[in-house]
């Protein structure tokens, strides 16, 4: 068998080493908080798309509700000729409104939209939490996107979701 037997001087190497280690780890602490920073504003980014969405669907409700309106006279003037009953097209127009209506989705939209910037601005571990926010975002859009009727929303939502699937991706990127 061979055997060294040498004697290291620990101090002597630690004072070369501990330098170098001390700036690389700094290096590293610092580009982590630059990549950082880059992951938030492109997510922030990410968040002023959807918003952007949300009040172009916004502004295209009551034009969703005309169309609904417009769609349910136009049947009873298929099946009833010229005698339409106005109060019962008002009644199916408030059925098909409860039924169709995105008030409630785009109320929400905004409430997550709100909890994914305050996590973006108070929390240090925000992964798990945004991925869950995203996925209510994500199930507003979708509930939205089912009840459209116009193609500008069609849009919007294209356009929400695209900004949402990259605010996902980015937020896999978060340790």
């Amino acid at each position: 068998m061979l055997y060294s037997d040498r004697v290291f001087d620990i101090d002597f190497y630690w004072e070369k080493i501990q330098p170098v280690l001390t700036e690389a780890f700094s290096d590293f602490n610092r580009s982590r908080a630059a990549e950082g920073e880059a992951l938030c504003a492109d997510i922030r980014n990410m968040i002023s798309r959807i918003e952007t969405s949300v009040e172009d669907i916004s502004k295209r409700v009551p034009e969703m509700e005309t169309i609904f309106k417009d769609n349910i006279r136009a049947r009873f003037a298929e099946v009833l000729g010229n005698e339409i009953d106005e109060q019962r097209v008002l009644q199916e127009t408030a059925v098909m409104l409860v039924k169709y209506t995105i008030n409630e989705e785009i109320v929400r939209l905004r409430a997550h939209l709100a909890s994914l910037n305050k996590e973006l601005t108070s929390n240090a571990a925000t992964g798990r939490k945004i991925d869950f926010i995203c996925q209510e975002i994500n199930r507003e859009i979708n509930t939205i996107g089912s009840k459209n009727q116009i193609i500008e929303v069609g849009q919007a939502v294209i356009e929400a979701k695209d900004a949402l699937e990259n605010i996902r991706e980015q937020v896999r990127n978060i340790e």
